[in-house]
């Protein structure tokens, strides 16, 4: 079977537009869902008893992972290996946002309050982790079958 430029320039534009709604998902999912966390947990606890920086991470961690495994979904998977790249994305991502909050740990430094998160490197590293994990295992499956 040979390959056109016309294949490959198809292949470029999904890439890139999966990369795009990726990048987008994560960061939405990410920053959403510590959004509607945040208030939930502090009207539960103890201002006091909270470590920012573990909820920043679980919760931006795990919404980027679920959105770039959207962005990234190959429906011609089965059901393990689609839970299979779920769970690693999230796993990824978590790692990621992790990574991000010991990169910029010291971005936010307020008196008094009891510990702000660099949120902007947890998401940021959340997003990159989540999709990074996923352009490989799409590359691969393109190259496999080159039908979009």
């Amino acid at each position: 079977m040979r390959v056109g430029i016309q294949d490959i320039a198809e292949q470029l534009a999904v890439l890139l537009a999966r990369a795009a709604l990726g990048l987008f998902l994560s960061g939405t999912f990410g920053l959403g869902l510590y959004i509607v966390i945040l208030p939930v947990v502090e009207s539960i606890w103890a201002i006091k008893d909270i470590n920012f920086a573990l909820m920043g991470v679980l919760t931006v961690g795990f919404g980027a992972g679920v959105g770039s495994f959207l962005a990234w979904l190959n429906r011609d998977l089965d059901r393990p290996a689609t839970l299979l790249m779920l769970f690693l994305s999230i796993a990824a991502a978590a790692i990621g946002a992790w990574i991000g909050l010991l990169e910029n740990r010291d971005a936010f430094k307020l008196g008094g309050m009891p510990g702000i998160p660099a949120l902007t490197g947890i998401t940021v590293g959340a997003i990159l982790g989540g999709n990074l994990l996923n352009l490989p295992f799409w590359m691969l499956k393109t190259i496999r079958n080159p039908r979009i």
